[in-house]
């Protein structure tokens, strides 16, 4: 480990995405013992950026805690880890939210963590390598980890929430006692214990007697989501109409779609009435992933959708209602442009009669439109 810290991430709220793209079975989980010793763990912070638990410097120990946005033990837990994590900060521990499996987006757990104003990381681990190391089955499950990485404690937080009710308090609170023990060089008196929430559903691999292929699988995907912006003329960097030009950039794609950032939506799933909403669903994701991973099939051409139609009028969406212009200014070929901008091609439908937006740029630097309601 560093002896300085080097930041998961430069905000207070982190998100990540798993580095690696592998699917493995969820037959085959082995079970990790207290007292082994963890090595390197891997996954990618919000800037999808490969970080490891190394990143987070010398610590005498490190907690991690499994959630998920759909776990409502989770929801009620948050609120006390962030309590426990400002406590610890200052005592050499690390919190980190690990989420763990294919659904959550980037977009869902930075939405998390915002909502519940937790300042430690979050990381997501897409593929459950994480997970898998340390042994971990479920969602709220916490881990401490000593100085050297040795397992110490791992199962709930307390037996305060359950499935089927709640105590007004804890009889137990099993991660302070693991922590503080840790902490004083001591043995954990209780090193391990049953959680109750959500099993974390492992990531299998393609069930179908047939890898997926870019004329049945992949290319339709691609039609609904994707093509509108990837074609010639517009400001998307390459082409995505043809076999040859998919499989060119196929590692690239798998990459981008299982981490959420293509195609591009940043506003948080309840953040208003949403229109032209370009996600892919996990299902779609995983599809492009194993497509990739099984070596990028071409199949049957005639097959194929059919090609989308460029819209030649100016104004794709029609002619709006206003136009507002601004002053042109020369992009910087290096350093940081003079705007506040970065791009976006959905719009949040913020007040009636507010149907679609269109930023029209003369060249292909980044831009972002905020429209208030006032």
């Amino acid at each position: 480990m560093h002896d300085e810290p080097r930041p998961l991430n430069e905000p207070k709220c982190y998100t990540g995405s798993c580095a690696h793209l592998g699917v493995r079975s969820a037959a085959a989980e082995p079970e990790v013992k207290i007292g082994t010793r963890i090595g390197e763990l891997h996954f990618k912070n919000i800037r999808y950026l490969a970080r490891s638990l190394s990143d987070c410097g010398k610590r005498k120990a490190c907690v991690l805690v499994f959630v998920d946005s759909g776990c409502p033990i989770v929801a009620k837990y948050l609120p006390a880890l962030q309590r426990l994590e400002r406590i610890y900060r200052d005592k050499g521990v690390q919190f980190v939210a690990v989420n763990s499996g294919p659904n959550d987006t980037i977009v869902t757990m930075a939405a998390q963590a915002v909502e519940f104003g937790i300042e430690f990381p979050f990381v997501k681990d897409a593929d459950c390598t994480v997970a898998d190391a340390i042994g971990v089955k479920r969602t709220p499950e916490v881990v401490v980890l000593d100085e050297k990485r040795i397992l110490r404690y791992r199962g709930r937080i307390d037996d305060r929430y359950r499935p089927g009710g709640q105590r007004n308090e804890a009889t137990r609170n099993d991660l302070v006692e693991a922590l503080d023990e840790v902490l004083a060089g001591k043995e954990v008196t209780v090193p391990a214990t049953a959680v109750d929430g959500c099993l974390i559903t492992r990531p299998t691999a393609n069930a179908s007697d047939k890898p997926p292929t870019f004329a049945d699988q992949v290319a339709p995907i691609l039609a609904r989501h994707c093509l509108k912006c990837h074609q010639p003329n517009t400001a998307a960097p390459f082409a995505l109409l043809t076999y040859e030009q998919v499989n060119a950039k196929g590692r690239t794609i798998a990459e981008v779609v299982s981490e959420g950032r293509m195609p591009p939506w940043f506003a948080a799933p309840r953040e208003g009435d949403l229109i032209q909403h370009q996600s892919l669903s996990a299902a779609e994701r995983e599809t492009i992933v194993q497509w990739v991973k099984t070596g990028m099939a071409r199949g049957d051409d005639s097959r194929l959708p059919k090609p989308p139609q460029p819209k030649l009028a100016k104004w794709q969406i029609g002619a709006p209602d206003l136009i507002l212009s601004a002053k042109p200014f020369q992009l910087p070929t290096e350093a940081t442009s003079p705007t506040n901008m970065s791009s976006s091609r959905s719009c949040s439908q913020t007040k009636p009669g507010c149907k679609e937006c269109r930023f029209c740029p003369t060249c292909r630097g980044p831009c972002t439109m905020r429209i208030s309601p006032t």
